[in-house]
């Protein structure tokens, strides 16, 4: 006897076969994989804070990847390429010198020679944070606990980090510091020793530079997906970009947005495609 439903199984296996192939090309085609990307849906990526700016109406969002490119009303936050470029170092500062609003994210001392050439004072030490009371998944995740009575902490009691480091302030005004138990060791897996002293650490500071303000964090992930949904950490860069118009976005490596990216957003909806 014929098996008539063979066919229709065969049909039904060619389409969700196809189906599969036409969104994978859309996921890849329409993201990125990219650490700080814009379009990287992943916990290493920024795409929620791009789309919460886009969706932003009293707001411009902007993925740059030359600081000539700014005005000196944006504000633009930034994870320093170690390899940057003198040039582009020089166009940070005149951005910065002109009125811009420079939220510097980083945890590596490299990044020590791009906030000299914009003239900041904050500086990032070198080592990892850890804190074995005051953390979330591990003490290398440690918890700032403390923050200042300051306009740009409005809403925001802890910040949350991830192998983050401390800040040398100089002149530049604290935001936020670790507990009483932290301590800057080798490493993040780096175990107290006898020379770590335990004490509250600088994680956040701002300071005025020229006609603009430099906002200086020691962790990098701060404004990754998975950062974002830490503790207090959009509130604190809400409040960094709070005045501008206008925020810009720069990733090491970024090269510009997938080629899907502009895939109407309800089309994407339907397919399953991410926003």
């Amino acid at each position: 006897m014929t098996d008539t439903r063979s066919p229709e199984r065969s049909r039904f296996a060619l389409l969700a076969f196809a189906a599969v192939v036409v969104l994978a090309i859309g996921w890849f085609g329409a993201t990125s994989s990219g650490a700080y990307d814009p379009y990287n849906p992943g916990s290493d990526g920024t795409s929620d804070l791009r789309q919460s700016l886009e969706a932003d109406p009293d707001r411009e969002y902007a993925a740059v990847d030359s600081y000539d490119a700014l005005e000196a009303d944006d504000a633009a936050l930034v994870v320093p390429d170690s390899e940057a470029d003198d040039e582009a170092a020089e166009s940070a500062a005149t951005f910065v010198d002109e009125g811009g609003t420079l939220i510097v994210l980083a945890d590596d001392p490299a990044a020590n020679e791009f906030l000299a050439a914009v003239d900041a004072e904050a500086r990032l030490e070198d080592g990892t944070l850890r804190d074995d009371r005051h953390h979330y998944r591990g003490p290398a995740m440690a918890i700032a606990t403390e923050t200042a009575d300051h306009e740009l902490t409005a809403g925001v009691e802890r910040l949350g980090l991830d192998r983050a480091t401390a800040l040398e302030p100089g002149n530049a005004t604290v935001l936020a510091t670790t507990s009483d138990s932290s301590y800057l060791a080798d490493g993040p897996d780096s175990s107290r020793g006898e020379d770590d002293v335990l004490g509250p650490r600088p994680v956040a500071t701002v300071e005025s530079v020229g006609e603009g303000t430099v906002i200086v964090v020691g962790d990098a992930t701060v404004a990754t997906n998975d950062g974002l949904e830490r503790e207090d950490n959009a509130e604190l860069l809400a409040n960094g970009y709070g005045d501008a118009d206008r925020v810009a976005v720069f990733a090491p490596g970024f090269d510009g947005p997938p080629p899907l990216s502009s895939i109407d957003s309800s089309a994407g909806d339907r397919l399953g495609f991410p926003p």
